[in-house]
């Protein structure tokens, strides 16, 4: 009897745990009501989320550096640049000090892997006289896996024939990388400078010239597979000791036409050789763009120089050019080249190509009272300058002004006849204050309907409020209204108006500008912001990736007192959204405490020697307060994850620089004691957010990969293209659509915004935003597309802007603990024609929070 009371009694007991568990997926039900009901509410107006700075989730953070068995500690050490093309790399380029190469015995190490020396390139091995810890600084060039596990590397460097020197220096700055199906066919462009008088598989060197090797730089473009073997070089130099140059930045592709493959290269970068009367093909001016007409406000001003004009010897002018050259083998030929400057110091820093004939780039020009007439800086717009008695802010010619120095933007197109230069415009007001324009990135094909793109330039100004009695007061700084914005110069949206966060002059800033590229109706001011604080700061890089038009990401420095006398940089890192309504937003700002230590870090790090370091090595390049205008070192994959490469000086180790260690997460390696080389890979995400394209984490552990056969991104896979919009390539029937997530992490009352960026707006019937609890599996209700959402609210949402985007600000949060997924499920116009069928449907991938 006992026996049956408690079977009975377990059983009344296993009804009430259903009972409460009845309970809870009610209240469950009910949350996810309430808040799918809020959610349709606010989607009837766009919101911005708390600006507060969150700290983004590091997946992978190290350093680098030598570390042959005998290499000593302090070795200096710097990444210059990075991409991450899609095909699940990363590739790195920087520069190292070595002593010895090309041994077996000890072997050549870079962060305890083997760097290998591409044929052609000449071991180091020093003199039995020389010390054994001399150094030699050279490239190095690593394509590491999505872990951050490395894969290969290999140093570059070229060699002189001396009686003082055996090996000088070689510096690198910019990196470019095309994947193809086999590592045979990838295609990765390194470029730099190097005091070497010959560099392997090059057109020319300079073996036997007038030059003065320790002191004079010659640029070089260098040109590898995906095994990094090396396949081609280009050097540029003049007969001259005082001639200088360096390629400052560089982009590669490949085009095909019938069965011949050509790689093509497109440069920019900065010379002193001009063009003097003992022309070298490696500098010559070929098919150069004319001078544009001079703009003509307050009356006719000086022509600026055409693309042949030989602006004097003894200062910098900025350079572009292109190169093609067959796969199947022969010289590489020059396609074009010109000089682009005037009277004044100028020098271009950033490329991107717009499509197969137009691209980009962006400077810096200025002159001093002391500078000697000449013709002026080539501008298809004219400057600005504030009357500070009447408050206008009007259009003036270079001239006019004695000094000045502004960032540029030009493009040019490469027209059948000559290059041609569309549009040249300053960045920043003409007067007192300075300006940098460092880095662009080019979004192409903005919608799809309209030939229309966008670029973005980031850089660094102290350009601020320069009246003591502006009419109406507390102007907003005259970098917005040199732009030609409002008249007071208010941006439109930007997520800080003000120089310094208050407008208060003494200290620069980063700022970050998008453009609007109409091509036949010219370039147009969409919006732009600075970043940063009291104190000096500044934009470095900028990247995308090709499929969202309306998400970049920033990496800048940004100064910290560390005494009341003292101070010290930190890297930054920003995520950026151009909403449909033309407004620059941050959506989330990484700050110093996330990528800092107790020493100087900076993205985009340069090795000691390098043209523009000093005048012993080079012929100096005044900065003007703003820093080293170098620029690069962000990527941004598909998955909208970032990757930051730089350098930091000597520091302590485990309290230093951030390095991922016992969390689960890839390890990476602690500093040596020298000036290391950094590397740090955020997904952009704040804590307790992820999703299921393997990006974010929930807790501490990282965001598990999509299951088998599941691809967690955008679906119906098979209309994805595998590296997204290429110049030159078909537009993929189904672009990838990025769900993102703005505001403060997911807790109890928040109110975090969603944001969605692209829509396929021209093939939508409508669209659906799925809310519910996240699905370990998805299922698949239409074929193809991938569902991660159960029990979940259907919202319709209403059509996008032109753009496509959408960003939609949900209602508090409900008590937790709680987890919520989102998706977006689009009915298409026009099906999806791939794997034999015809697809109607198309999904996001799901983002999921927890708190």
């Amino acid at each position: 009897m006992s026996t049956a009371v408690e079977r009975e009694r377990e059983r009344e007991r296993e009804r009430e745990r259903e009972r409460e568990r009845e309970r809870e997926r009610e209240r469950e039900s009910s949350a996810v009501a309430q808040l799918a009901l809020g959610v349709a509410i606010a989607f009837s107006a766009s919101a911005f989320a708390d600006r507060s700075a969150l700290a983004q989730q590091i997946i992978f953070s190290t350093h680098d550096f030598v570390n042959t068995a005998d290499a000593p500690a302090d070795f200096q050490d710097a990444w210059a640049d990075v991409k991450a093309p899609g095909d699940g790399r990363v590739y790195s380029v920087g520069t190292v000090m070595v002593g010895r190469t090309g041994r077996l015995s000890p072997p050549d190490r870079f962060s305890s892997a083997a760097v290998s020396l591409p044929l052609g390139v000449p071991p180091i091995g020093l003199p039995a006289n020389v010390p054994a810890n001399t150094s030699i600084q050279v490239a190095v060039l690593q394509i590491s896996n999505a872990d951050g596990s490395i894969q290969r590397q290999a140093y570059f460097y070229g060699s002189t024939q001396s009686a003082t020197f055996f090996h000088l220096s070689t510096n690198a700055r910019g990196i470019s990388v095309v994947p193809g199906p086999t590592d045979l066919e990838t295609r990765i462009a390194i470029c730099g400078e190097t005091y070497e008088s010959s560099i392997p598989a090059s057109q020319a060197d300079r073996v036997g010239t007038t030059f003065v090797a320790d002191t004079s730089p010659a640029g070089f473009i260098a040109v590898f597979n995906g095994r990094l073997d090396l396949l081609w070089t280009h050097h540029f130099f003049g007969t001259d000791p005082e001639d200088n140059c360096a390629i400052t930045d560089v982009s590669i592709r490949v085009e095909q036409t019938g069965p011949i493959l050509e790689d093509v290269v497109t440069y920019c970068g900065i010379s002193s050789i001009g063009v003097p009367s003992n022309q070298t093909p490696s500098v010559l001016p070929t098919r150069p763009f004319a001078a544009p007409s001079a703009p003509t406000p307050n009356g006719p001003c000086l022509a600026g120089a055409g693309g042949a004009t030989d602006n004097g010897g003894g200062q910098w002018d900025g350079i572009v050019g292109r190169l093609r050259r067959l796969q199947s083998g022969g010289p590489a030929t020059v396609r074009f080249h010109s000089v682009v400057g005037g009277r004044g110091q100028d020098g271009l820093f950033g490329i991107a190509e717009i499509d197969t004939v137009r691209f980009a780039v962006v400077g810096s020009s200025s002159v001093e009272p002391a500078t000697p007439p000449g013709l002026e800086f080539p501008l298809t717009v004219a400057g600005k300058v504030i009357n500070c008695q009447t408050g206008v802010f009007a259009d003036t010619c270079l001239a006019n002004v004695n000094r000045y120095c502004v960032g540029t933007l030009l493009v040019f197109r490469d027209d059948n006849a000559a290059l041609i230069l569309e549009h040249s415009q300053p960045i920043g007001s003409l007067g007192p204050r300075s300006t940098v324009a460092r880095d662009v990135f080019v979004h192409r094909d903005i919608p799809a309907s309209t030939p229309l793109s966008r670029i973005h330039v980031v850089g660094s100004t102290n350009d601020g409020e320069e009246c003591t009695n502006p009419t109406p007061p507390n102007q907003i700084a005259n970098f917005f209204r040199s732009l030609g914005m409002s008249g007071t110069g208010l941006p439109t949206g930007a997520f800080q108006e003000r120089l310094n966060g208050d407008g208060t002059l003494g200290a620069a800033d980063g700022f970050v500008v998008t453009f609007q590229d109409l091509i036949a109706g010219g370039i147009l001011v969409q919006n732009a912001s600075f970043l940063g604080g009291p104190m000096d700061d500044g934009l470095i890089g900028i990247a995308g990736w090709n499929e969202y038009p309306d998400h970049v990401a920033l990496a800048g420095i940004t100064e910290i007192p560390t005494s009341p006398t003292t101070a010290q940089d930190d890297i930054t890192v920003a995520s950026v959204f151009v909403d449909p309504a033309l407004v620059l937003d941050l959506v989330r700002g990484s700050g110093s405490t996330g990528l800092g230590s107790s020493a100087n870090e900076r993205p985009s790090r340069m090795g000691s020697i390098h043209a523009t370091a000093n005048a012993t090595n080079g012929l100096p390049f005044e900065e003007f307060g703003l820093g080293e205008p170098q620029g690069g070192g962000i990527a941004v994959d598909q998955r909208g994850r970032a990757t930051i490469v730089g350098g930091r000086d000597p520091g302590p180790g485990i309290l230093g620089y951030p390095v991922t260690a016992f969390l689960g997460l890839p390890p990476g390696r602690f500093d040596r004691g020298g000036t290391d080389s950094v590397r740090t890979d955020l997904d952009m995400l704040p804590a307790g957010v992820s999703r299921t394209d393997g990006s974010g984490m929930i807790g501490s552990s990282p965001a598990a990969p999509a299951n088998s056969p599941a691809a967690g991104g955008t679906t119906p896979a098979c209309g994805i293209a595998p590296l997204g919009l290429q110049i030159g390539q078909p537009i993929p029937q189904l672009k990838r659509m990025f769900i993102d997530y703005d505001g403060q992490a997911p807790a109890a009352n928040a109110q975090p915004t969603i944001l969605v960026d692209q829509l396929p707006t021209s093939s939508l019937v409508g669209s659906f935003l799925h809310f519910g609890f996240p699905n370990p599996t998805p299922v698949f209700l239409v074929p193809q597309v991938e569902f991660w959402v159960t029990n979940s609210t259907a919202i319709f949402l209403p059509e996008p802007a032109l753009s496509g985007s959408l960003r939609r600000q949900l209602p508090a949060l409900p008590p937790g603990p709680a987890q919520f997924s989102l998706q977006v499920i689009c009915a298409l116009a026009i099906p999806i024609s791939c794997s034999g069928t015809s697809l109607g449907f198309a999904g996001s991938p799901a983002i999921t929070f927890e708190y």
